[in-house]
Parts: C-alpha cells; structure tokens; sequence
C-alpha cells in the first residue's frame, strides 16, 4: 500500500507574482501598504498546479523598448563572441591599428 505524506490530504494552493504590471508609484509606497496592494492586484492563485497557459499572457510592450531590449542583449550576448573573432580578424589585416581605427589597406605591400 501507498505511504501517506502528512499533510497531504491538505489542499494546496500555488501562487505566482505577476510582476510587469507593478508601476513605480506601487513600488514607492511604505512597504505595509505595498505588500498588501501587491497581493491584491499582482499575485494570481490557484488551487494546485496551473493549468497549462494559464500564466501566458501578452505584457504591453512598445516597438522601442523592444529594440532596447534586443540591442542590451546583442551587447551582452554577440560581445563574446565579436571577441573572439577580434583576433583573427587582425591577424587577417595584419594588424591591430587597421582594425581599431580602420585604415585597412594603409602601408599593405
């Protein structure tokens, strides 16, 4: 037979904070009166798991805070990589001045 765990015969409610929607006047406010308005307008509950899709929703977002957003992360993530291959590229132009301050081509036989 199968063991029993204390307690679970409780029911169990999950919770998730939203928080795209949380506003700086909400995060400026004392931390009571934050807390309490934090739970009622961002937190979402549901008795056991969420179904799937039930968290999936859409954040407003506008076209230029997307591209901030992809920009911060070509910097932070293609940095790396350009790095790497900054190396071989100066080898390729035979030297490192060619390829910082772009006079490729100068003094090259």
């Amino acid at each position: 037979a199968e063991e029993e765990v204390p307690g679970s015969e409780q029911k169990q409610q999950w919770h998730c904070l939203e928080l795209w929607p949380a506003t700086p006047e909400l995060l400026a406010l004392p931390k009571e009166e934050r807390v309490l308005r934090t739970t009622q307008e961002l937190l979402v509950s549901h008795d056991g798991p969420f179904p799937p899709g039930a968290l999936t929703e859409d954040a407003p977002i506008i076209c230029w805070e997307s591209i901030q957003v992809q920009m911060f992360f070509g910097m932070v993530m293609g940095g790396p990589v350009v790095i790497i291959f900054f190396p071989i590229v100066a080898a390729l132009l035979r030297s490192w001045h060619a390829l910082v301050c772009g006079d490729v081509g100068v003094g090259l036989p």
